[in-house]
């Protein structure tokens, strides 16, 4: 027999015991609505799902490939609009979810850092919570809402599980107020791939990609925390290895091009040249005419 008595809360536990989720517009686009619709905004999050078809999702700036099973989420205030394709129509289902409570606004921070396009380790687990939804708005059953309403907090949780997964199992309450420790995390973890993928074109959104999270996510958290922006940052890491492959190795400059992900020994001169005002070969001939001064003394 196992038994548990008074169990202890995670933080998750807190935050959401100190807020509710109120699904407040549900809408259920079929396919021959052959749903298309103008850029727009909400003044709540909002999930669309895609349950059957393919088609464009465009939120903000980004456009996103949309095809059946996939889960878009727009905070408030973000403008976006779908595509489908013409031989296979979306399927969608929009739900828009309001937070009330104590920590509401907490929780609303939260969720902003999965705008877009979810792509969860467990996807399967929130394409089943998606579908358990898609069932109860179909049936309506007695008490419906309030079932999508649970489905919903289910659907946030896992979504959190996947946002911090370095999160203790039993958090201390105060987890989620420990900024600085978890943001510490984070760019430890951001620094760390850059460093291993400097030998190809990382941009903010390749990084973005990896952890799960929004572009603009990481770029403010990075520049908040560093005071760098995180675009500049890859280039100086990029810039420091480069230096050093011309002072510290014997490869030629087009090897150190290929190297470091350029395109083209071109390619690598024009933007190392735009960074030091002089080229790659340049700058090697200066270390060595440096080192050879120093012997020499």
């Amino acid at each position: 027999m196992i038994r548990f008595e008074q169990l202890p809360l995670s933080d998750l536990d807190h935050l959401f015991l100190s807020t509710h989720l109120q699904c407040v517009y549900m809408h259920l686009a079929e396919q021959d609505d052959r749903w298309e619709c103008t850029r727009h905004t909400h003044d709540h999050i909002e999930f669309g799902y895609i349950h059957k078809g393919h088609g464009q999702y465009h939120i903000g700036e980004i456009e996103y490939r949309a095809e059946t099973g996939d889960i878009f989420v727009i905070p408030p205030g973000v403008t976006h609009f779908e595509v489908h394709d013409a031989e296979h129509p979306f399927e969608i289902m929009f739900l828009m979810v309001k937070h009330h409570g104590d920590r509401a606004a907490e929780l609303s921070q939260l969720m902003e850092r999965l705008q877009g396009k979810i792509r969860a380790k467990q996807q399967h687990k929130l394409k089943q919570i998606m579908n358990d939804i898609y069932a109860e708005i179909m049936n309506r059953e007695q008490g419906y809402v309030s079932s999508i309403d649970a489905k919903l907090k289910t659907l946030y949780v896992q979504l959190q599980r996947e946002v911090f997964p370095h999160q203790p199992r039993l958090a201390a309450p105060s987890a989620f107020a420990a900024n600085e420790e978890r943001n510490s995390i984070i760019l430890t973890e951001i620094k760390e791939f850059v460093s291993s993928h400097l030998d190809q074109k990382c941009t903010v959104a390749q990084v973005a990609q990896h952890f799960f999270y929004h572009p603009k996510y990481v770029s403010l958290l990075f520049k908040k925390e560093t005071g760098q922006s995180l675009s500049d940052y890859i280039m100086a890491a990029k810039l420091e290895r480069a230096r050093e492959l011309l002072t510290q190795t014997n490869e030629s400059v087009e090897t150190i091009a290929n190297m470091l992900g350029f395109s083209s020994l071109q390619h690598l001169y024009k933007w190392f040249k735009q960074h030091t005002s002089i080229t790659p070969l340049q700058y090697r001939n200066q270390y060595k005419s440096s080192k050879s001064n120093q012997s020499e003394q």
